[in-house]
């Protein structure tokens, strides 16, 4: 099993390297509040002259992601750029047309992704050259309730794209909600064409590598809180990984005990360089 590197804090390796991709839920907020000693960590990253890019598997425009964090108090100068699983996304389909118009599944507060494009939303999946899935209406939404829109883009024979891959997200109170993930699984397992955006695919991570002026990957860490996103993805993109043990796997890792990470990672079959409590 490769050796795990535990740190105290970012500060322990923060020299090592040039740029950082950081990930965004579960490590800087979880969608509605900041985690503690965020603001400041990022500040003395800055101070050091450090390179951040934000990764997140958010479904939604890079733009709208850099509003959300001005709310939360992470002003421009903290970052250097935003890069998201929605604007992957429509990056990708705006230069790769498929047809002329899409179904969308996922909350209305996601439903403008493709403003701006070629594209025009109709309301019934057999109208539609592709489906475009983003999440659940709800925290507590369930699988279910979504089932009867899969099986009429089955039926149909829609591409499915995903514009986040996550499984679920874990808010710092312990609620945990579904993502646009489970369906995508769901949707593939019913036999329909699966396409995905975000992390651990790999298109993101050239979005981010495009930004950096950090070449040199022995000198770009990844940091994220989700083993089979955020480390699957920075380990097969060849650079460094610190997993944050505190957010969506939090209550799995159950602290930061060193032989039960390294179990489940073992389990897993994804081991990253390093692990840490909490971005700090």
């Amino acid at each position: 099993m490769p050796r795990i590197n535990f740190l105290e804090s970012i500060n322990d390796v923060a020299n090592n390297f040039d740029a950082f991709i950081v990930d965004l839920w579960g490590v800087i907020h979880d969608g509605r509040e900041l985690y503690p000693g965020v603001r400041e960590t990022l500040w003395d990253l800055r101070k050091k002259n450090k390179e951040i890019v934000f990764l997140s598997n958010a479904p939604r425009r890079a733009w709208r992601a850099e509003e959300g964090l001005t709310a939360l108090g992470i002003t421009r100068d903290l970052y250097d750029e935003v890069i998201t699983s929605g604007e992957a996304a429509f990056r990708h389909l705006t230069a790769n047309p498929i047809g002329k118009a899409y179904y969308y599944i996922g909350p209305e507060r996601d439903a403008g992704l493709l403003n701006d494009s070629p594209y025009v939303r109709v309301k019934m999946p057999e109208k539609a050259d592709f489906a475009i899935v983003t999440g659940f209406d709800e925290d507590d939404s369930g699988l279910d309730e979504k089932m009867p829109e899969l099986e009429a883009c089955r039926k149909a024979g829609l591409i499915f794209i995903c514009t986040n891959p996550d499984m679920e997200i874990v808010r710092q109170d312990g609620t945990r909600a579904l993502c646009a993930g489970v369906m995508a699984k769901a949707y593939a397992e019913m036999g329909g064409e699966v396409r995905y955006f975000g992390k651990p695919h790999q298109e993101v991570y050239n979005h981010c590598f495009a930004i950096l002026k950090t070449k040199n990957k022995d000198k770009i860490a990844a940091i994220g809180d989700n083993l089979e996103t955020d480390i699957k993805g920075a380990n097969a993109a060849e650079i460094y990984s610190i997993l944050v043990t505190g957010g969506v796997m939090g209550q799995e890792f159950g602290g930061t005990e060193a032989a039960k990470i390294e179990a489940i990672c073992e389990n897993h079959g994804i081991y990253p360089s390093a692990a840490v409590g909490a971005f700090r």
